[in-house]
């Protein structure tokens, strides 16, 4: 190493002043002599490391050795199209603290503007740690700017990013506006992460709402059961509104809800519509259910019960009674409507008996072709039947929905069976037999029975914020 003992006489101003233009003749003695941190040896291997678009050594650099015009180096490779070289001005700016005052902006079209940016993120200059605490830095309106930036390139490869920083600086940036920035983008996922790590110190019940909104929208149903049995700051009728309108195929969230805040009769309303009769079975078997809670009685339970259960088919036997004219008649076909629990019987001439699936009350009888019938399909969609007579016409019979109540209850002066029909098939007609039966179960303090039929009432009658007032105003 013949060079060395220059390195206590040598002016290395002059000398890399004089070899301006064959700055790598030197590079190896200038390396050599960097140590002493001397203002134009730094600047002559910044700039050799800059045309040689060695990024890694200038950062090396940088590091090691203060003794340079950093913010002209750092203004000069801005630009440059070497993303790794932009990251590095980047750093200068952070490191000296100018880019706080006026390089923000370009460091944020920088960010705005990269593609990838989270590889060269982990690859380079900002670790995952450091970028978060770059945004420490900025001013609270910024941060947030340069957070949708990032979402905008790339909301699944920089969510993880932007999630941290909202984590980190919750109370800088306010919770609402982070909350804004993932709804802005549809992030549910944001929103979980996010929510998840601030939930437990909110008593906020929109924060606990949106949390269980996220959670549900991202298909973590056990942390949606978790949250509606264990937090006591969620809007439970909100809460249950939006539950019921998800239709998770777990109820037990919506279970959780309507059991500590006593929506039971919708809660058994909407598992009976929705088929989801194992899951009122365990929720009627459960301890709290059995007298100890609710003191509900063996037979309520039962009565419950029953609800989740196909009733078992009782036999029973129905006359048809045929017009003189009609002696030598007979049935030919029987459908059944599934929409309307009724049975249709067809005899040969053109009869149409109409009954009751669940009494076997007659309920209607006329004549629907004078012409025989030879063969009949059900209609299921109108709740009715199909048939073709002899003169190949197709016939299509089904229920007047406006008239059938109306006409039972008057004609029949059958209550009880008009009411029914009302509820199973939910047609008009009943309303004020519904409501009078409703005040009746209510006057007797049968609450249970009245809950029910509110609960089952045709076109939701008594499902009103009124009625709901009326059971809650009684239990106080």
């Amino acid at each position: 190493m013949l060079y060395r003992p220059l390195e206590v006489f040598g002016d290395y101003t002059l000398l890399s002043r004089h070899t301006a233009g064959h700055l790598l003749l030197v590079k190896p003695y200038m390396v050599a002599v960097q140590s002493n941190n001397v203002t134009a040896v730094n600047e002559a291997l910044n700039e050799i490391y800059v045309a040689e678009e060695d990024y890694d050594r200038l950062r090396e650099s940088i590091d090691l050795h203060d003794s340079f015009d950093q913010i002209g180096l750092a203004q000069k490779i801005e630009k440059r199209e070497l993303l790794e070289m932009r990251c590095v001005a980047a750093y200068i700016y952070k490191k000296t603290g100018f880019w706080l005052l006026q390089k923000v902006e370009t460091l944020k079209n920088f960010l705005s503007n990269v593609r990838g940016v989270s590889k060269i993120v982990a690859k380079f200059v900002c670790s995952l740690q450091s970028l978060v605490e770059f945004f420490g830095t900025l001013s609270r309106g910024l941060a947030l700017e340069c957070m949708k930036d990032l979402l905008l390139v790339n909301l699944r490869g920089n969510l993880q990013i932007i999630v941290q920083v909202a984590k980190e600086y919750c109370e800088q940036l306010g919770v609402d506006a982070c909350i804004k920035l993932f709804e802005q983008f549809k992030s549910y996922e944001g929103l979980y992460f996010f929510l998840g790590s601030y939930l437990s110190s909110s008593e906020d019940s929109d924060i606990h709402f949106k949390y269980i909104e996220a959670a549900s929208k991202t298909g973590q149903i056990k942390e949606v059961e978790r949250v509606t049995r264990e937090s006591s700051f969620d809007d439970p009728e909100k809460t249950k509104n939006f539950l019921m309108e998800v239709k998770l195929p777990d109820a037990r969230p919506l279970i959780n809800v309507c059991d500590r805040f006593g929506f039971v009769p919708d809660l058994t309303h909407y598992l009976y519509s929705n088929n989801m009769l194992r899951y009122i079975e365990g929720y009627v078997q459960k301890d709290c259910l059995r007298g100890r809670r609710y003191g509900l009685e063996e037979e309520s339970k039962k009565r419950i019960m029953s609800k989740t259960r196909r009733p078992s088919f009782t036999k029973k036997q129905a006359d048809l009674f045929f017009p003189p004219d009609f002696g030598d008649d007979f049935h030919v076909a029987m459908q059944i409507s599934h929409k309307y629990s009724l049975i249709y019987v067809i005899t040969k001439l053109g009869l149409l008996f109409v009954y009751d699936l669940d009494t076997a009350t007659a309920v209607y009888r006329n004549r629907i072709s004078p012409d025989p019938i030879f063969l009949t399909a059900e209609a299921s969609s109108v709740g009715g039947f199909y048939a073709i007579n002899r003169r190949g016409q197709v016939l299509l019979a089904t229920v007047n929905e406006a008239t059938i109540v109306p006409f039972v209850s008057g004609q029949l002066n059958n209550l009880e069976l008009a009411v029914n029909l009302a509820k199973r098939g939910n047609v008009p007609g009943a309303e004020n037999l519904v409501v009078q039966r409703f005040q009746e179960l209510f006057a007797q303090t049968k609450y249970k029975e009245a809950a029910e039929l509110a609960a089952e009432s045709p076109q939701g009658i008594l499902r009103t914020p009124e009625i709901v007032a009326k059971f809650q105003a009684c239990i106080l």
